[in-house]
C-alpha cells in the first residue's frame, strides 16, 4: 500500500490506496454476490471483500488448497473511513460505538446461543487466533439476520481494518461494497510447493 497508516489512528482516512487481493478465480470486477463462494471462513473481521497492504499475504490466498494456481490482483481501494477492529466496541467513535453496544445487548440478552455469543464477544480481546471483538459482533449480527455492515456503510464507513502481526506484519481491510474496488492489474500466481 502506498498510503501511510498511522499506527495509533482512531479512523484512517486514506487518499486512495493500492492494495492486493488473492483468489483462485479469474474475474474482471469484484462482485458482492460471490463473497464466500470459495473461502468459506470469510467475514471474520466484517463482511466484504478482503484486501491487504501486503502482496505476499494476498498471494497466500490466491491458491488455497485444493487449488495450485490462482490470481493476484493489484487494486485501488477507496478513500474513506475504516472501522479500526483493533479497538474494543466501547472504544469506537460514534456512531459505531452505539451500534456495536446495542448489537451486543441484542445478541447476548436471550436465545439458545446468547451465553456462548457473550463469552466469545467478551473474551475476543484476550483469546489468541480469534477475530476481534468488532469482528465477533459483526459475525453474530450477520448470523442472526441483522447485518450491521449496511448500516455502517450508510454512516459513511468504507469497511473495517485490522493490523496483523504474523507474516511480517500487515493490515487487512474488509471493504463492505466490493464494487468500489478498481482492479489495476492481475497476474497468475502458482503455489510454491516445498520440497
Amino acid at each position: 500500500m502506498q498510503a501511510k497508516l498511522p499506527p495509533s489512528s482512531e479512523k484512517w482516512q486514506g487518499d486512495g490506496m493500492i492494495a492486493f487481493h488473492g483468489s483462485p478465480c479469474l474475474f474482471d470486477r469484484f462482485d458482492a454476490s460471490k463473497l464466500g463462494s470459495v473461502c468459506k471462513h470469510t467475514g471474520s473481521e466484517g463482511s466484504g471483500m478482503y484486501v491487504a497492504n501486503s502482496r505476499y499475504v494476498a498471494s497466500c490466498y490466491s491458491a488455497p488448497p485444493p487449488y495450485s494456481t490462482g490470481f493476484l490482483y493489484e487494486v485501488e481501494a477507496p478513500d474513506g473511513v475504516y472501522i479500526d477492529n483493533d479497538k474494543l466496541c466501547a472504544e469506537q467513535p460514534e456512531p459505531v460505538r452505539t451500534l456495536m453496544l446495542e448489537a451486543i445487548e441484542r445478541l447476548t440478552l436471550s436465545g439458545p446461543m446468547s451465553g456462548y455469543r457473550k463469552f466469545r464477544i467478551d473474551n475476543a480481546p484476550t483469546t489468541p487466533d480469534v477475530p476481534s471483538q468488532v469482528g465477533q459482533v459483526l459475525y453474530y449480527a450477520r448470523k442472526s439476520g441483522n447485518s450491521l455492515e449496511p448500516v455502517l456503510a450508510a454512516q459513511g464507513y468504507v469497511g473495517c481494518m485490522k493490523r496483523q502481526e504474523e507474516r511480517g506484519g500487515y493490515v487487512e481491510f474488509a471493504v463492505f461494497e466490493p464494487s468500489v474496488l478498481r482492479i489495476l492489474s492481475v497476474a497468475e500466481h502458482k503455489e510454491r510447493i516445498a520440497a
